[in-house]
């Protein structure tokens, strides 16, 4: 009977998860995120090819990614799913959604959902980055790629720490607006406190433009994105105990 249970519980979640998975292609929300992405990538990659001031592959994609993208990266992850959460709670569609998963509580699926369209709202454009900087600049350096997928590397976990972020806020507040700016507000926050506090080995940046400097720790960053999302779990976890 138990074997039953859980079998019948990892089919209830693989459904409700590949739903999920194809409303974030969807929603308008996330395809705004991925075009603006896109726009604050390939505008500075025109510029810099326009004004001959990079001939390099890994030279012009990462100057053109650490030019405005690391600095609106946390609203373009919050931007697809942020408040999503909590306005099916308030709008009693959470409910619904429990009797589609057999009673079943649903949020580990949605945190799951929300921190991936993040991810992936930030991973599209800089991949679309790279096919513009393949057909614009030849190279044949494998270190060339090996830089860009140093960088390429980080952004889906970023994304998905701040959606995740932008969700745990929801627990503080009905707002969806305020859901959407606060991570933006705290990491630009971050981002010119830290350093005055001599903190520069956390400068917030690093973790989605590691070349900002020319010798990355990718120790710090990932300890960046752990406390982020541990942060997220700790709060989600706790409204969802205060709310039941």
């Amino acid at each position: 009977m138990k074997i039953f249970s859980v079998k019948q519980a990892l089919t209830l979640f693989g459904r409700f998860f590949s739903t999920d998975l194809r409303r974030i292609f969807t929603e308008r929300t996330f395809l705004t995120s991925v075009f603006l992405g896109s726009l604050t990538l390939i505008i500075p990659l025109v510029l810099l090819l326009s004004n001959s001031e990079t001939d390099s592959l890994s030279g012009g994609y990462v100057t053109a990614q650490s030019t405005v993208f690391p600095f609106i990266a946390p609203f373009l992850a919050a931007l697809p799913f942020a408040g999503m959460y909590k306005n099916e709670i308030q709008t009693k569609y959470s409910e619904l959604l429990k009797l589609r998963r057999g009673g079943r509580d649903y949020g580990f699926t949605r945190f799951i959902t929300v921190g991936i369209s993040g991810g992936l709202a930030l991973l599209l454009p800089e991949l679309i980055l790279l096919i513009f900087s393949l057909i614009s600049i030849y190279t044949d350096c494998i270190d060339d790629f090996k830089r860009i997928v140093a960088v390429i590397v980080l952004a889906f976990p970023f994304g998905f720490a701040f959606a995740v972020t932008a969700q745990a806020v929801t627990a503080f507040t009905r707002s969806k607006t305020i859901a959407l700016i606060t991570p933006e507000v705290l990491y630009l926050l971050f981002t010119y406190s830290f350093p005055y506090l001599e903190l520069d080995e956390y400068y917030p940046p690093l973790a989605i433009s590691p070349f900002i400097y020319s010798t990355p720790n990718f120790a710090n960053i990932f300890v960046f994105f752990a406390i982020l999302i541990a942060f997220s779990i700790v709060v989600t976890t706790a409204y969802k105990i205060k709310s039941n």
